[in-house]
């Protein structure tokens, strides 16, 4: 799932303080993991956990995506 302000993003937030395509979220082997931008290209706010690869997200996770924050919620 790509999350951001582009139109086509499958969560979409209208703020400017996220990039277009802001980061990525992917469920691998039974585990949810976010990566910046779309996995090949950086967001331009940046996705800040300070990772290069995909990193693991987890239940209560807090990360910074631009300037707003994000806390992990799984049900």
């Amino acid at each position: 799932m790509i999350v951001g302000r582009a139109p086509n993003a499958e969560i979409r937030i209208k703020s400017n303080e996220l990039s277009r395509i802001q980061c990525k979220l992917e469920y691998i082997n039974n585990k949810w993991y976010l990566s910046d931008g779309d996995g090949v290209k950086k967001s331009t706010n940046g996705t800040w956990l300070f990772v290069d690869t995909p990193f693991e997200i987890y239940d209560g996770i807090i990360f910074k995506a631009g300037a707003l924050l994000f806390e992990g919620k799984f049900y």
